[in-house]
């Protein structure tokens, strides 16, 4: 049944961000700032941006194995792999003793979910499914792996973004988001990598990314960890990925394709809704 209430919570979360504070990350302990709150010239923050942005490097495609920590609303763990095609697709399948017992699936144009215990799926157009948010596949991947990102673009640019802050955190506010959508990076120093991301919307909760165990690997800087929080009005959620970057597999040209076996059911939004708000009383 816990399994069930994590992968109840990891579709609410896909449900939730189709529509995120102004939280901010503290500093990593055992490192300092000379004069922390310093204001940083508009060269320095564009060196800084430049910095980033440059630490990032292209991938066709990877496949990581994954630890997937429910916090909140009920606690639990599973195991799994992630599979990402640049700019096409991001699989999810979870396993216990080996045995893949939910999977999930963001493509160009369709979100799919399969939980086999209870033989139900859950498939949405993207479209209806983001609204007036365009965001892109890309964009999500970016979010996971803890890299600064525009909405709609593949890559950032400095003349699009908004730059601010002092000597031990500055922030990125990347421009052209829908009216009344804000997002913002909050990037520490001296490592220079983005600590958190938050994206506030009209009406609904926040939704805030935290990220910490950055890792070099053939894609440039990713985050080993990503812990993602929001709530609806009456359960809070709160799940984390471990990636394990140390096995990961990049540039095989490892594609996933997905398939609802017969005799699922399908379940809609407002179910999936329902049942997480639930598992708050529970």
């Amino acid at each position: 049944m816990k399994l069930k209430y994590l992968f109840i919570t990891v579709v609410s979360m896909l449900v939730l961000a189709s529509c995120g504070s102004g939280k901010h990350a503290t500093g990593p302990s055992g490192y300092e700032v000379t004069n922390p709150n310093a204001p940083l010239a508009k060269k320095e923050l564009r060196e800084r941006f430049a910095s980033l942005e440059g630490s990032y490097l292209d991938w066709q495609d990877v496949k990581v194995p994954v630890k997937l920590k429910l916090k909140s609303p009920k606690s639990f763990n599973v195991s799994g792999t992630m599979t990402m095609t640049r700019e096409r697709s991001i699989y999810l399948s979870m396993r216990v003793f080996g045995i893949e017992v939910a999977s999930m699936m963001v493509t160009t144009d369709s979100i799919y979910a399969l939980y086999k215990m209870d033989k139900i799926y859950f498939a949405e157009d993207i479209a209806g499914f983001l609204g007036d948010v365009p965001a892109t596949v890309g964009n999500l991947q970016d979010l996971l792996l803890g890299r600064v990102f525009q909405i709609r673009y593949s890559r950032p640019e400095v003349s699009h973004c908004s730059l601010a802050g002092t000597q031990g955190e500055w922030l990125i506010t990347p421009s052209g988001a829908p009216r009344g959508i804000t997002y913002e990076f909050a990037v520490q120093m001296p490592d220079n990598r983005v600590r958190t991301m938050s994206v506030n919307v009209p009406g609904r909760k926040p939704i805030v990314a935290t990220y910490s165990d950055f890792e070099n690997t053939e894609a440039g800087a990713v985050a080993g960890t990503t812990e993602i929080e929001t709530s609806t009005s009456k359960t809070s959620l709160n799940a984390e990925l471990e990636f394990n970057f140390n096995k990961a597999e990049w540039n095989t040209g490892g594609i996933k394709s997905w398939s609802t076996p017969r005799g699922y059911r399908r379940v809609t939004k407002a179910q999936v809704m329902k049942i997480l708000n639930s598992l708050g009383k529970i």
